[in-house]
């Protein structure tokens, strides 16, 4: 029906053969007759609300078999891995696609009162018992930052993440 090209190489050979595929595909579409043919009469449809769930039942599933608790932390915790913005986007996103919703006090009262190295417990007995061990960890530093009153290349006095201005204390 068509000539896709020439080929001397298995290389150039298997891409002249994606080639070929996505051509005859589009041979064969171009000439299937529509079931639904366009007709002007017919009402279109609109799409007035879908949800995301596919994610929250694989990654909520890997979550439970690591053994944390079955609270408003797996919401927040699949739905960072999946959406991963602040916390404020993220009960937005919870609220928009997967249709749970958690007020902004609600999320940071309960992360207040989180324990903290429960959590870590869980995580490395899950950890240890599939390995030999824990010989590297990788954490947060994102907010971490240094006072200094002498700059040089890597020390730059200037705004922080947290929109310091990193002025010495007492001084405007």
């Amino acid at each position: 029906m068509k000539h896709v090209g020439c080929a001397g190489t298995p290389a150039e050979i298997e891409a002249l053969k994606i080639k070929a595929r996505e051509e005859l595909t589009r041979i064969v579409l171009e000439n299937q007759l529509s079931l639904f043919p366009n007709t002007p009469d017919l009402p279109q449809a609109k799409l007035l609300r879908w949800h995301i769930t596919g994610f929250h039942q694989v990654f909520g599933h890997v979550y439970d078999r690591i053994g944390f608790p079955d609270n408003l932390l797996r919401d927040l915790v699949v739905a960072r891995i999946v959406y991963p913005k602040s916390k404020t986007a993220t009960i937005r996103y919870l609220a928009r696609y997967i249709g749970i919703d958690f007020s902004k006090d609600r999320v940071y009262r309960f992360l207040d009162r989180l324990d903290k190295d429960e959590l870590t417990r869980i995580a490395f007995r899950f950890v240890s018992q599939r390995n030999s061990g824990i010989s590297l960890v990788f954490y947060d530093v994102t907010t971490l930052y240094f006072e200094t009153d002498s700059e040089d290349s890597l020390k730059k006095k200037g705004y922080s993440k947290d929109h310091r201005s990193d002025t010495v204390a007492g001084t405007p």
